[in-house]
């Protein structure tokens, strides 16, 4: 924390009511309900030293030893701060051979430390951790689980897990004088001190990342680490294989030449929506089938190896035949490394399933051989298959693994895939 934090409380309470419980209910098929509700705060500590104004050692005139400043601190510094409501409720039906679980949160985080580019004017280079204003996340949480047979012969289970979340900035604290002169800047005709005209592009309001950059930003009224660039909306392709007649999105609605075209909101980075189904199913207590799919909806990420190959190196398979693809896309893998075009943007959502196990409890006459109390073999394979639209290697794959944090854990490039991992087991108990 900087110097100037004193201390911060994070109250929590939560209450349950339980107007349904065992055989004797009212209901019919009803045996379990339960009402819940919680409220609750945290915080979120800076990274250790990001409060501290830094230095390093450096040569000064006449190779005399000197240090230059490294990190310019914080001394205002202090946590993020999350405040949640969550209500909810629990079920079992059918003598709990079907339940439920259905959540409903709204958390905002007040004061979020981002980071902040140091204007060059100050002479020391990098960002500055900042609290920032408000985000809002929201979302709903569901849980289904069902039994349709229980016989000792043969037991299916399922469950099926769904989760949406909307993230919004709603302010990121910067100061109105800064504003005032990216959407003078923006906007020509924009004057100082009117409410900001809806005719000019929405592409004011951001922290973290200059324009053009490859990191995502944070802008207000748009989800956390969302991407925005020029959207290229229409070309066309000279027999020569040029993209000619290129138009890019104006942000609101219509097109505009490249050229001049605001950026726009290409895409969230964090998925609105996530889930999970599976089954098991067990034949005479012995044997014992299931199976996991997963998937994610709705974000982006950057094919980081087509744009090393396309844009950087020019050396892939649309530069030599561009007729066979889209002219837009050919025109935004063209368009060069100034901007961050949105033609290796591309849509991650995927579904894979997950996993395929088969289990196997060996029968006691086994057990007496090396005096076991039980014995099961399975096997089980992994990473079986992915469908998704994303051309990249992987969905799933970042760049180092996602070390490098930032942007460059939001793209693949020269990485490997998940692998299809095929695993067998002995369990063995006493």
């Amino acid at each position: 924390f900087g110097q100037n934090f004193d201390r911060v409380y994070y109250p929590k309470f939560s209450v349950s009511y339980i107007p349904i419980e065992g055989t004797a209910a009212r209901i019919p098929y009803l045996n379990a309900l339960k009402l819940r509700a919680a409220y609750g705060e945290s915080g979120k500590q800076p990274i250790t030293f990001s409060a501290l104004q830094t230095y390093e050692s450096a040569t000064g005139p006449g190779d005399v030893p000197t240090v230059t400043q490294l990190t310019i601190g914080n001394p205002d510094l202090g946590p993020e701060r999350s405040k949640e409501i969550e209500l909810g409720f629990d079920l079992g039906a059918f003598r709990d051979r079907f339940g439920a679980e259905v959540t409903y949160y709204h958390k905002r985080t007040l004061d979020a430390i981002l980071d902040r580019t140091i204007a060059p004017s100050i002479g020391v280079p990098g960002t500055q951790p900042f609290n920032a204003g408000s985000i809002v996340n929201s979302g709903v949480e569901l849980l289904l689980r069902a039994s349709p047979l229980t016989s000792d012969r043969l037991g299916w289970d399922m469950t099926f897990g769904y989760a949406v979340n909307r993230n919004k900035v709603e302010d990121l604290g910067t100061p109105e004088s800064v504003l005032e002169l990216r959407r003078r800047t923006t906007c020509p005709t924009y004057v100082p001190g009117s409410p900001y005209p809806s005719t000019c592009a929405p592409v004011a309001d951001f922290v973290n990342a200059a324009s053009g950059s490859l990191p995502p930003r944070h802008q207000v009224g748009y989800p956390l680490g969302s991407y925005f660039n020029k959207r290229i909306v229409s070309a066309e392709l000279t027999p020569a294989g040029t993209a000619t007649n290129v138009m890019c999105d104006d942000g609101r609605g219509g097109s505009i030449a490249c050229a001049s075209a605001p950026f726009v909101f290409l895409g969230r980075t964090i998925p609105r929506i996530e889930g999970s189904f599976s089954n098991t199913f067990s034949l005479l207590r012995s044997l014992r089938l299931s199976a996991l799919v997963d998937f994610k909806r709705d974000y982006v990420k950057v094919d980081g190896s087509q744009r090393f190959r396309c844009v950087v190196n020019a050396r892939c398979r649309e530069w030599y035949y561009p007729q066979d693809y889209d002219p837009k896309l050919i025109a935004s893998l063209k368009a060069g490394t100034d901007v961050l075009p949105d033609g290796y943007i591309n849509d991650a959502s995927y579904t894979k399933l997950r996993e395929v196990a088969i289990q196997y409890t060996l029968p006691q006459s086994f057990n007496r051989l090396g005096r076991f109390s039980r014995a099961v073999v399975g096997v089980a394979g992994r990473n079986l298959h992915t469908w998704t639209k994303y051309p990249g290697l992987d969905p799933e794959a970042f760049f180092l693994g996602g070390s490098r944090g930032g942007g460059f854990a939001l793209f693949d490039q020269t990485t490997n895939p998940q692998a299809t991992q095929w695993v067998l087991n002995l369990n063995l108990s006493w």
